[in-house]
């Protein structure tokens, strides 16, 4: 049995590989979908393209481990069937439960790779993502404004310049509109826009120009003159601007796991993502017990696995929604919000072992166990 379990379990991590791959593909190609106006839009080299992408599948690999998981076995369990490895074990006396030792050490191996991804590598790609992201952002926000055209850089906020001469603006115009109370005008004989992606500024640096303040009420106009004037704007708000430039994932750093809670974040929304993380973790192992036992306990409907894997994740995916709904609205904690979504799964499996339980007291040789 040693042997067969062996086997058996070189097989099924083989096959949970290449699900992963798959998952992981499609994962990574809607959201370079919504990745593809920034990638383009700041001029991205292909190795800055290459190394956004890898950095993003790292994340993407953790949300994929437990559906690639109870795709497997589905795919595994019912290839040994339709070979005939499952009758031959039943034939010399070896009941086909001596395979759950071997799926259970899958499933732990699994595991523990989805927590290394989900508490550190994950966080740390999403912190490193975010800090490219913005640069990128900056990049093509900056690019946006062209010579002899005002354009809008931040919601009220517009620029214009006349020409530039290696990376230094000439006559720029500034215009911050954002306090309609009080307006303020920049011109300046030159300028130069960077960014600084350590803090998700653009930055702007006037030198020898004059400052407008138009005030709505009854204070007086100033214009102040300056030799060198240093302005921020914030690259975030700047993309939100902007509907779909960017996930929401790659906005605000919403891991849980690195650093203080932002003050934009809402307390409960911060924790249940950390309790959403733990629960991935467990949903590889709860995905998994699920698969094996619709997929032990229905030989006959193996070429269904697809669909099995899909009904599986689906009712764990929509009831998420369904109890992150009722936490939101305070009727529940992030916790059991969390963690209720695990039992879904399990529930839909028990229900059809019970179905299949029914349909052999009819046809009693219709099962491997």
């Amino acid at each position: 049995m040693t042997r067969i379990g062996r086997h058996f379990l070189g097989r099924l991590m083989a096959w949970t590989g290449l699900c992963l791959m798959g998952a992981t593909a499609v994962l990574l190609s809607t959201q370079g979908l919504r990745l593809f106006p920034l990638l383009s839009g700041s001029g991205a080299s292909p190795a800055e393209i290459g190394g956004f992408l890898g950095l993003a599948a790292i994340p993407v690999l953790g949300w994929a481990m437990a559906p690639a998981a109870c795709l497997a076995l589905f795919i595994v369990i019912g290839t040994m069937e339709k070979e005939g490895e499952l009758v031959a074990l039943l034939a010399s006396g070896i009941s086909v439960r001596r395979l759950w030792p071997w799926i259970a050490a899958a499933l732990t191996a699994l595991m523990a790779a989805a927590a290394l991804i989900a508490l550190l590598a994950g966080p740390l790609a999403g912190a490193r993502l975010r800090q490219i992201a913005l640069s990128l952002c900056g990049r093509a926000l900056s690019a946006s404004v062209l010579p002899g055209e005002l354009r809008s850089v931040v919601k009220g906020v517009s620029m214009r310049f006349e020409r530039h001469d290696n990376g230094v603006l000439q006559s720029v115009f500034f215009a911050d509109e954002r306090n309609s109370a009080q307006r303020l005008h920049l011109a300046a004989r030159t300028g130069k826009l960077t960014v600084e992606p350590a803090g998700g500024m653009l930055h702007l640096r006037l030198e020898k120009g004059t400052a407008f303040v138009d005030s709505s009420g009854s204070a007086p106009h100033a214009a102040i003159s300056f030799d060198t004037l240093n302005l921020r704007l914030p690259i975030a708000s700047a993309i939100e601007e902007r509907a779909g430039f960017l996930p929401p994932l790659l906005l605000a750093p919403t891991s849980a796991l690195l650093g203080a809670r932002p003050a934009k974040i809402p307390k409960h929304e911060w924790e249940y993502a950390l309790w959403r993380r733990l629960a991935s973790i467990a949903a590889v192992a709860v995905l998994g017990i699920a698969a094996s036992l619709l997929a032990l306990s229905a030989p006959r409907r193996r070429t269904a696995g697809v669909l099995f894997a899909t009904l599986l994740f689906l009712s764990y995916q929509l009831t998420s929604r369904f109890f992150e709904e009722l936490s939101r609205r305070g009727s529940l904690s992030a916790a059991a919000a969390a963690a209720l979504p695990l039992l879904a799964p399990l529930g839909f499996a028990c229900a059809f072992r019970i179905i299949e339980r029914r349909r052999r007291q009819v046809y009693p040789h219709a099962s491997l166990e």
